[in-house]
């Protein structure tokens, strides 16, 4: 039998402020640790579980920072997990896409590598590939590596009234409008 790992402090503190969160932790901390533990040869089960993991990081980042007091932070970070997980969900439904996925990932770090001033000789394992791949994608709109809105992706995997409920608040908070330090009472708006 293994061994359940502690709660971490901050989820605790979380569940103090916000109680159901410490159920909610536990549950999904139940159904990751068997999924993470398993090491998959297979490229495109292996890419799944390596958003999987990233979708789990997030979501403890929501927590640490609600724990501390910090929620318009956490909506920020709701807002990246809500993306990396109907990606995720979009990528299961269209395996095919494996190597746009992977293509993109290959090219936004190359090309992060030339801005920084990365040293040529340094690059010069990876350059032919990501030039072949920039040929390819050749008057292709390379923005996502999906080339959908996320509104379009969230509508394809049945999370489209979950978006059209939180995430033009989060990106709100993303995008420095006024939505979060906007109130609204008896006199009025305030900020």
């Amino acid at each position: 039998m293994t061994d359940i790992p502690a709660i971490p402090h901050f989820v605790e503190t979380v569940e103090t402020k916000h109680p159901g969160i410490l159920a909610e932790y536990s549950a999904l901390q139940r159904l990751v640790r068997p999924l993470f533990a398993h090491h998959d040869s297979d490229e495109f089960r292996h890419a799944v579980m390596l958003q999987s993991a990233i979708a789990w990081q997030h979501y403890n980042g929501i927590l640490l920072l609600l724990a501390h007091g910090f929620g318009v932070q956490g909506l920020v970070l709701c807002r990246t997990l809500f993306e990396v997980f109907i990606g995720t969900l979009y990528l299961i439904k269209n395996p095919n896409l494996l190597a746009d996925f992977t293509d993109h990932g290959k090219l936004l770090f190359y090309e992060q590598c030339l801005t920084s001033k990365f040293p040529v000789h340094e690059l010069a394992k990876i350059a032919p590939e990501c030039e072949a791949i920039k040929a390819r994608q050749k008057g292709k709109r390379r923005s996502s590596w999906h080339g959908n809105s996320i509104k379009r992706v969230a509508t394809e995997v049945g999370f489209e009234e979950t978006f059209a409920l939180f995430y033009s608040d989060a990106s709100g908070a993303i995008h420095a409008d006024a939505t979060k330090t906007l109130s609204h009472g008896s006199h009025g708006w305030k900020y």
